[in-house]
């Protein structure tokens, strides 16, 4: 009997999540696949009067809406990394394959790539010490740095500064991401890792709940740690140490 309540309350934690991430999944994709189309409608009128009127205010309003659709395919491809992720960890399909790399070009590579999120007066100030040629497993770290500078950008201002501060030491490697934003209510944050949570001041602004969740079990599969402080309005500072080998 006992055997048989727990595996109805698995499967009713299972219905619950299957639910949640269908909710969520729809929401999540809807909003950016209506303002790619939207944006891709404007474009093609602002192309129209280009030729027509060879107007430069035109061309800007056209830079824009280009610029806000390939932030809505960031946001869908994010988001579907996310999702795909979550299978994968719960499965436990994903191992550790640590390859020879320079971490130093990797990281600015992966900031090159998210240059395009950035909003206007935005930047990213980067510092890196120590050694350079390290073994890691790239897939894993990108998906580290892609989810925290991405929350990074999202939760800040325009005209903020974000640091991304990488030390490589004897033993181990500190990453921090540094930012200005809006932050996290003392309250909520023992809740900060969980699965779909949101925080009550991020709900009108786009997103799963699920990167920092991702985060912590891709830390945890290379034997790091992450911690963070937070202040509303005062920025949020994440912290990840992981053995250099």
């Amino acid at each position: 009997m006992l055997e048989l309540r727990t595996l109805l309350e698995k499967e009713k934690t299972i219905n619950d999540a299957n639910a949640c991430f269908l909710s969520m999944a729809s929401h999540e994709f809807k909003t950016p696949l209506s303002s790619i189309l939207s944006s891709i409608f404007l474009i093609e009128k602002y192309t129209e009067l280009i030729e027509t009127k060879n107007e430069k205010v035109y061309i800007v309003d056209r830079e824009k809406h280009l610029s806000k659709i390939k932030k809505s395919i960031h946001h869908l491809t994010e988001t579907l990394n996310n999702f795909l992720s979550i299978d994968k960890l719960d499965q436990g399909k994903i191992k550790v394959k640590p390859e020879e790399t320079n971490l130093k070009l990797f990281s600015e590579d992966i900031l090159d790539e998210i240059k395009s999120l950035l909003k206007n007066g935005q930047k990213i100030a980067y510092t890196y010490y120590g050694d350079e040629i390290i073994h890691l497993d790239k897939n894993i770290l990108r998906n580290i740095y892609l989810n925290l500078l991405s929350n990074a950008i999202k939760y800040s201002g325009t005209d903020k500064e974000i640091h991304l501060d990488i030390k490589v030491r004897k033993n181990d490697i500190i990453i921090q991401v540094i930012d200005q934003g809006i932050g996290i209510t003392e309250s909520e944050q023992e809740k900060l890792f969980t699965r779909f949570f949101r925080a009550n001041n991020v709900q009108q602004t786009e997103g799963s709940g699920l990167g920092l969740y991702i985060v912590k079990q891709y830390v945890e599969l290379i034997h790091g740690k992450i911690s963070f402080s937070s202040k509303p309005n005062k920025g949020t500072t994440f912290k990840i140490t992981f053995p250099k080998n």
